[in-house]
């Protein structure tokens, strides 16, 4: 797959509010270097951090499953999938999609026998690195400008947020 060569790319990633920001560079970095239309699907409860990015052409989001969006996102036609959730909703997403898709590697456990025995095996690399190594043979590169957050424009119609946040 080249994503150089997509014209339109979904990003996948549902919670939480410190990971999704930590997906900016990875938007910015993908809208900019393919010129890409970019779609970015997330919960509902997390869409506030999102609306107002110049880098994301459509937000989706659901409230229970990514699933809800199924028969939306396939009359998309997407020409690949970044996954930067990676777990079985996502996965089970994008086989439903069948589009080609690039993930990264969330070193599962070497994160739980560090977290709960002490031991620690992990890389030096910060997660937003670990997100451009998956996509470096896609061409992809960090820019260098850290994270993104944008605030919507006044006047702009505010995200309807759950009754629970």
């Amino acid at each position: 797959m080249r994503l150089k060569n997509a014209r339109k790319i979904l990003i996948l990633r549902f919670s939480s509010i410190g990971d999704i920001v930590l997906t900016t560079p990875v938007v910015r970095c993908v809208a900019k270097q393919t010129g890409a239309e970019i779609h970015f699907l997330t919960r509902r409860r997390f869409a506030e951090l999102l609306t107002g990015n110049p880098y994301i052409s459509r937000l989706w989001t659901y409230e229970q499953s990514p699933a809800e969006q199924i028969a939306l996102l396939r009359q998309e036609g997407f020409d690949a999938i970044i996954d930067l959730h990676k777990n079985f909703r996502s996965r089970a997403l994008v086989f439903r999609l069948g589009r080609p898709a690039i993930s990264f590697d969330k070193l599962n456990v070497r994160k739980w026998l560090f977290v709960r025995l002490g031991i620690n095996c992990l890389p030096p690399l910060h997660l937003v690195d670990r997100y451009f190594r998956a996509l470096a043979p896609e061409g992809i590169v960090y820019d260098g400008e850290g994270l993104d957050v944008f605030f919507a424009q006044p006047g702009s119609p505010p995200v309807e947020l759950p009754k629970r946040f």
